[in-house]
């Protein structure tokens, strides 16, 4: 499980209504068949969202949180799905979200063994009341989800297996039936520093999904549930992937490294080059490659957790975090092709370690960066995403739930933005 945080503001509205839940194992949801564009008539509740794992060992179920549109201030830190929806919580350990059409799909690790609702849960994206639960994924007790993508009646899921989390892959769950695909996607099973499906976002854009896997990038057709390229970085790995403001991709590659046996898996013992921002088309074609500095260090132990990456929809920034100070965050300029002194959050006066996603509020122009103690209080930071300046941060302001899996805004699942 990581250790992430985050948070949010709920509207009045949400306090009235009556629940209406379908739960099934197999039973199917109206998300329509694959069209050329899987968000047609997109409807959601326009800002950004903060994924809250909770702590499943202190019987604590995960959260949806709303922090609202054009955030420049924290706002109330409640449970937006547990309010439209009483007497009910999601599931245990949430991970991710995904928005496709008109519904709001939330992802959990372990369902509802904690008194929760499911392993993937799907709700009106305007108002948070669930449609639709799906109690087991059908992976078995011995995998974990993490990462999803929606196309039609397909979700494609990311999962790691239990045991320290060394063995990955991406498995295809049929949303119409409520049954997994008896194997893994071909090409995306394997040991998760080399093989295996890298524990980050898939990323669907013009039609195919994005998806970094070990040591190399592959590129999915939704419509055959296929590899149909593979970009290979032989030594290296591809740790997450982001499209950029004006439709390239870009991917966070860690240096080659030497990689030792533990106890715990698998572990690097030593880099010996220097990680990389490379800039991708949507072909898998590699149009550049920008070294990172020497004392960047971006993990690529088996047991790490992905780097946080967001990038603005507005402008050429792409943030991300790496791995020699969990209070640094790194910026790297698209349009300039260079990178800027990194952010030291210790001296913006933020007192906690980072963790889990950021997001760049296309809005207000905030960065928004999960950060938590070790109790875990679980708050926000909000940086000016051009200036870097602290905009407000509140060590006191507790989220109901802890840990946070990221931040995500609904921006980035419209149809323009999965089209460009």
């Amino acid at each position: 499980m990581k250790s992430f945080f985050g948070f949010f503001r709920i509207w009045s509205a949400l306090l009235l209504g009556v629940v209406a839940m379908t739960v099934v194992s197999c039973k199917k949801d109206s998300g329509g068949a694959p069209t050329s564009d899987p968000n047609a008539g997109f409807t959601a509740r326009e800002g950004l969202y903060g994924v809250m794992e909770g702590n499943f060992y202190s019987s604590e179920n995960g959260a949806l949180l709303y922090l609202g549109k054009g955030v420049t201030s924290l706002p109330t830190l409640v449970d937006a799905y547990a309010v439209a929806n009483p007497g009910h919580e999601v599931g245990g350990v949430l991970e991710d979200i995904f928005f496709a059409g008109d519904k709001l799909y939330l992802l959990t690790q372990k369902g509802d063994q904690l008194g929760g609702d499911g392993q993937l849960v799907v709700a009106d994206a305007a108002t948070f009341k669930a449609i639709t639960v799906y109690k087991d994924l059908g992976l078995g007790a011995d995998n974990n989800p993490e990462h999803l993508v929606v196309v039609g009646d397909k979700a494609f899921i990311q999962y790691a297996v239990t045991d320290m989390e060394t063995q990955s892959g991406i498995r295809v769950f049929d949303l119409s039936t409520g049954t997994s695909a008896a194997a893994d996607i071909a090409g995306t099973f394997g040991d998760f520093t080399v093989d295996g499906a890298t524990k980050c976002r898939m990323l669907l854009s013009r039609g195919m999904i994005y998806s970094p896997c070990g040591q190399k990038l592959n590129i999915i057709d939704p419509a055959s549930a296929a590899v149909v390229k593979t970009v290979d970085f032989t030594g290296r790995q591809v740790k997450d992937i982001v499209k950029g403001n004006a439709g390239d991709l870009y991917a966070v590659v860690s240096g080659t490294y030497d990689l030792a046996s533990g106890d715990y898996g698998s572990y690097v013992s030593d880099y010996t080059s220097p990680a990389s921002m490379v800039h991708l088309d949507h072909g898998g074609h590699i149009l550049g490659e920008q070294a990172m500095p020497s004392d960047w260090i971006v993990s690529a132990d088996s047991w790490s957790p992905n780097v946080g990456m967001c990038a603005s929809l507005n402008s050429g920034k792409i943030f991300f975090f790496g791995a020699n100070s969990s209070s640094t965050v790194y910026c790297y300029n698209t349009d300039t092709k260079q990178f800027a002194s990194p952010i030291d959050l210790t001296a913006l006066g933020v007192e906690l370690t980072t963790g889990g996603y950021m997001c760049v509020d296309p809005v207000s122009n905030t960065l928004v960066v999960p950060v938590s103690d070790y109790t875990p209080t679980t708050t926000f930071a909000l940086l000016d995403a051009s200036t870097f300046a602290l905009k407000a941060y509140d060590a006191t302001a507790a989220a109901p739930v802890s840990y946070c899996a990221g931040v995500d805004c609904s921006y980035r699942f419209l149809p323009s933005y999965i089209s460009k």
